[in-house]
């Protein structure tokens, strides 16, 4: 491949690609102390490698830049790309997965790319080793390559490009659900609490456990209760709890059941914070000076509240315990 050196106004290049805007201020303050130490590779006006270097000189207003010039084929020039890609942690697969599609709809056209880099045993044997010789050339290993074409497959084509999130969020959501009204809940999810991967993994496991939409979006609306890694399955488990109550409590309750006493008597409040948990004591202040109808409309009323409670321990599959009042003092139901 030939080279040559040439200076070019910035503007002049393409720079249509992602970029880690955080590495870019770092470069822009040490371009704007020192200069451009280091030539942008490029192919006519196509970056090769250098995308960052080209962000910080606009950032700081420099005009020009110091390129190597290189001539090369058009599959050159994608793994020159592709290898370089690889060298940026922050957004290797976001600026390889393009590049590399691109390659395998040319040399094998109808393929599905990631599944070429499995290395399906059905596929022909030419193809998987051209799947070798590339990953060998860009210096990444097949299975690294095949989970991000995968991921880039799940994804809704928003929920890929969102820079806001860094592959491993997306990577995460992808892999919780190919649903993409539903990975977009749990994006903007992961985006507003500040999510780790494992926690966007805790908060999708409770959600995909469930097809009811009430208890589903429940679960997207409450804050995660972030614990350590020993804690994820209870945190799975307590999501799904509030999910299921908070649907039980706005079920309009059955007709025949009564407020008495002005309201003293309070149904069905169940501890939110200590599930599974008891059902809070209800005891009418009045009891000892009840009338005998309204002891009788009471015990009717105790009675309601007993079958909602069996109802609401069927639901959870919990073990709960209550503590009701009747007119002849306390009694504990399990």
């Amino acid at each position: 491949m030939k080279k040559r050196y040439v200076t070019l106004p910035v503007t002049d290049l393409v720079t249509d690609v992602a970029v880690d805007q955080k590495h870019v201020k770092q470069l822009a303050a040490s371009l704007k102390a020192q200069g451009q130490l280091a030539p942008v590779q490029i192919r006519g006006k196509d970056i090769i490698d250098g995308f960052h270097r080209v962000a910080g000189l606009i950032e700081v207003g420099i005009e020009t830049v110091d390129c190597i010039d290189v001539e090369c084929t058009e599959e050159e020039f994608l793994d020159l790309r592709i290898a370089s890609a690889l060298t940026h942690e922050g957004v290797k697969a976001d600026r390889a997965v393009p590049w590399i599609i691109t390659e395998v709809e040319k040399a094998w056209p109808g393929q599905d790319a990631a599944t070429l880099f499995w290395g399906n045993e059905l596929l022909s044997h030419e193809s998987k080793e051209w799947a070798i010789l590339k990953s060998e050339t860009w210096g990444v290993g097949c299975t690294a390559i095949a989970g991000w074409l995968n991921a880039h497959h799940r994804l809704a084509p928003d929920v890929w490009a969102d820079k806001e999130l860094d592959y491993g969020h997306r990577r995460q959501i992808g892999a919780a659900t190919t649903d993409h009204d539903l990975q977009r809940k749990l994006a903007k999810k992961a985006k507003d609490e500040g999510l780790f991967y494992r926690e966007i993994d805790v908060v999708a496991q409770a959600v995909v456990a469930t097809e009811d939409e009430e208890e589903r979006r429940h679960i997207l609306e409450t804050p995660l209760k972030k614990k350590g890694e020993e804690g994820r399955q209870e945190e799975i488990d307590e999501l799904k709890r509030k999910a299921k109550v908070a649907k039980f409590l706005k079920t309009p309750p059955p007709k025949e059941r009564k407020r008495t006493l002005e309201g003293e008597l309070l149904f069905l409040a169940m501890d939110m914070e200590t599930l599974p948990g008891k059902i809070r004591r209800v005891k009418p202040e009045t009891i000892e000076v009840l009338t005998d109808e309204q002891r009788h409309e009471f015990a009717a009323v105790v009675n309601l509240l007993d079958q909602e409670l069996h109802r609401l321990r069927d639901l959870l599959g919990i073990s709960i315990v209550a503590e009701i009042v009747d007119e002849t003092g306390l009694v504990r139901r399990e």
